[in-house]
């Protein structure tokens, strides 16, 4: 005998199937009723678990908007990274409204030596050979980052070449491109014109390591293959 298993049907009446008006009976009645408050209830655990997205990704929402704002009037391009990504997390910087001034967290990247440097909250406002001249001084009983940083604390913020790579290029561009950044410029003026994902991540050249590099020509924006 074939049942309504066997047949692969579960014995009851399609929810969402036709039934004529003639036909609709007390159990047909029911049956659109429980659907319906089913689906009222999934609706509603939907609102809810938007409301709790919304509600968490708020704070984070308002920082974007506030940054890319501020990056804006000051003729910069800032971009965020995905939500929940590494960076995203990381990146600290923030608009001190007392100040009126862009705190940044900065990344300064000796490249030669394999070693990097973090500045949690820079002020836009402080000279770029300033900053490094914090991180090239050579403490006592760091005899490891000494000889890391020894040629680099040797040449000094002057006469080490400061690149900020070229965000934003288009696919099919070959290898990376880099502007070069002027020592006594504040991290504002260096930051301008510029397009930023996140925070800025600076790299620090030795005259010996500068012609690896492809270095654009003060104000140039290469879009186009190169």
């Amino acid at each position: 005998m074939l049942t309504a298993t066997t047949a692969g049907c579960s014995g009851k009446r399609q929810r969402t199937e036709f039934v004529p008006l003639s036909e609709f009976d007390e159990r047909d009645l029911i049956s659109d009723y429980n659907f319906l408050e089913e689906a009222a209830q999934l609706a509603d655990s939907a609102q809810r678990s938007r409301q709790r997205l919304s509600s968490a990704q708020g704070p984070d929402i308002a920082a974007v908007r506030q940054l890319q704002h501020q990056a804006r009037l000051r003729n910069m391009d800032w971009r965020a990274a995905p939500p929940g990504s590494e960076a995203r997390q990381l990146n600290g910087s923030c608009y001190d409204a007392h100040k009126r001034r862009l705190m940044w967290r900065v990344t300064w990247r000796f490249d030669g030596a394999d070693y990097s440097a973090t500045d949690e909250k820079l002020d836009e406002q402080t000279k770029l050979a300033d900053a490094l001249a914090q991180h090239l001084k050579l403490a006592p009983g760091q005899a490891q980052r000494h000889a890391l940083l020894k040629q680099y604390a040797e040449a000094g913020p002057q006469q080490l070449t400061m690149l900020l790579k070229q965000e934003g290029r288009p696919a099919g561009s070959s290898g990376e491109a880099y502007h070069r950044l002027m020592p006594n410029h504040t991290l504002r003026l260096a930051l301008a014109q510029k397009t930023v994902i996140e925070h800025p991540v600076i790299l620090l050249v030795l005259p010996s390591e500068l012609p690896k590099y492809d270095i654009l020509k003060p104000g140039e924006h290469r879009s186009g293959t190169v």
